[in-house]
């Protein structure tokens, strides 16, 4: 049988499956699977790019190529599947090193279901840190940082997180240069690219950090609670709904809902709380205050904003918390004074995992917890 027949597709030197029980991910861009090297026998995984996004993967190899980091997913090669698979038309293929699993996957787990342990984050926001920082190094904007878009290799018992997918990515003259296309992932999108979806525009415009900071502020949210921090009545991807959140947002929130009669309640540290709805994020965005890290709707319509972590979804130390919830609130800051410049990000990114715990027997409760001491860090509150 040829290898249509039995499913299986083939490139100059690797083949795959395209059962679903091989399909790793499947996206706008793309799909992948795992993957074989016919000589060696490898493990890969192999993305097969739609053929009506030929620039983009053009484009994404072109990065892949130039970039190598310990925490940067390892490209392998580019390739196109044989001829006689595809009715004689060219589809391209990017072979890169397989990973065990990503961040969305442990959140998926029952034991993760309210978070991540912080012991966990605190490692992934370590290696986070050190893959953007290598972007930031290259002026690449990366774009679509998510759950997803964070792979985990098991390396002896330890767990390594590399950033992937660089579809939406750009190669930029500076770090400061302005961009507008919308990219991204909705729930994870910043305001402007959040305004301009809404809108059918792309009249504003966005830094590299106001992009990608965002996106990580959203993403650590996910890893705290489980959930992510902005959700209109319809879900992530009503843009306006979420566009009307965000503008009403306070600087200082964190997590926002909307409540039963349309009112917009902000948070400043975690939830209780999940996300689809377009128009709903818009609305949801240009409402949010500056400070909300949190924020839902009610069973009124009403935008719940709240400054800190919902309760009940952050199961985390009181004092780290609270020093994580600060670090969310800068990344979600869009006030000109007070905006977190990447520098300063790497710098609280140190301070943090730098932080010395002492451990605190609580009379009270009759148990140890974890203390997280702030009073030698410059970007915390002490």
């Amino acid at each position: 049988m040829d290898g249509v027949s039995e499913g299986v597709q083939y490139t100059n030197k690797f083949f795959w499956h395209q059962h679903s029980m091989d399909l790793i991910g499947n996206g706008a861009f793309g799909r992948v699977h795992k993957g074989r090297n016919q000589e060696t026998g490898e493990f890969v995984a192999i993305k097969t790019c739609n053929r009506f996004n030929t620039q983009q993967h053009a484009r994404e190899i072109e990065i892949l190529q130039q970039i190598s980091s310990p925490h940067i997913v390892r490209f392998i090669a580019s390739d196109t599947i044989d001829q006689k698979n595809i009715n004689g038309t060219k589809q391209m293929v990017l072979i890169m090193e397989l990973a065990d699993g990503s961040v969305r996957d442990e959140l998926k787990k029952l034991e993760n279901m309210f978070g991540l342990s912080y012991q966990i984050l605190l490692q992934l926001i370590d290696h986070l840190e050190k893959g953007l920082s290598y972007l930031n190094s290259k002026k690449i904007a990366h774009r679509d940082v998510k759950p997803e878009n964070l792979l985990i290799f098991n390396n002896s018992g330890r767990m390594i997180f590399k950033l992937c997918d660089f579809g939406g990515s750009r190669f930029l003259t500076d770090n400061f240069q302005p961009l507008h296309s919308i990219c991204g992932t909705p729930g994870y999108l910043n305001e402007y690219s959040t305004a301009n979806l809404a809108r059918k525009t792309t009249t504003l415009t966005y830094t590299k950090d106001e992009c990608d900071l965002w996106s990580v502020g959203c993403t650590l949210f996910e890893c705290a609670t489980g959930i992510l921090p902005f959700v209109p009545e319809k879900g992530p991807a009503d843009t306006p709904g979420m566009y009307n959140m965000m503008i009403s947002r306070p600087s200082d929130a964190i997590f926002g809902r909307v409540s039963e009669t349309g009112q917009f309640l902000w948070q400043k540290d975690f939830p209780d709380g999940r996300p689809a709805d377009t128009p709903g994020m818009y609305n949801m965005m240009i409402s949010r205050p500056s400070d909300a890290i949190f924020g839902r709707v009610s069973e009124t319509g009403q935008f719940l904003w709240q400054k800190d972590f919902p309760d009940g979804r952050c199961l985390y130390p009181k004092s780290f918390r609270r020093i994580l919830s600060e670090f969310i609130r800068r990344l979600f800051d869009r006030r000109e004074s007070t905006r977190l410049t990447f520098n300063e990000f790497d710098e609280m990114c140190k301070e943090l995992l730098n932080m010395k715990r002492i451990l605190v027997f609580k009379m009270n409760i009759l148990c140890l917890e974890e203390y997280f001491d702030t009073s030698t860090v410059e970007h915390f509150e002490r």
